[in-house]
């Protein structure tokens, strides 16, 4: 038990001592912008909780997030509404940081059935894929 707590502990540790470049989240507030204002009406998301998903990389587990990211996802054509499957070439072509080994492991990160989720977990998986150590 102790040990696995210890294992716990350095494996955070080591997330928190990581960050997603800054001028890949920069980007991504930008690309999101124009849909920013419908997407959080249509979801009821919080717009602090919004913001923050984007320019900082936090990604709590809130059901109204991860229906958000689903809405911006759709908007930026990075997922079929009427399949849920992602488009790969767009996800690369529109999202920076990603590259076609990354969205193709990242889309494939969850078989859930539900969009929000599918899509909150290959978000998930590319924000730790594109994590660097944190420089003081």
């Amino acid at each position: 038990m102790k040990r696995t707590l210890w294992l716990l502990s350095v494996c955070t540790s080591a997330y928190a001592l990581s960050i997603v470049p800054q001028e890949f989240r920069a980007a991504w507030v930008i690309v999101a912008e124009p849909h920013r204002v419908d997407c959080e009406c249509k979801t009821k998301v919080s717009p602090d909780l919004s913001e923050r998903a984007l320019s900082l990389a936090e990604m709590p587990g809130d059901s109204c997030l991860k229906c958000y990211l689903l809405c911006i996802c759709e908007k930026l054509n990075l997922i079929n509404p009427a399949t849920f499957e992602f488009n790969v070439d767009e996800i690369v072509r529109t999202v920076a940081g990603m590259d076609e080994f990354i969205a193709s492991n990242c889309v494939n990160a969850s078989s859930t059935k539900d969009p929000c989720e599918k899509v909150y977990q290959a978000i998930l998986c590319s924000i730790y894929s594109l994590l660097v150590p944190y420089t003081w």
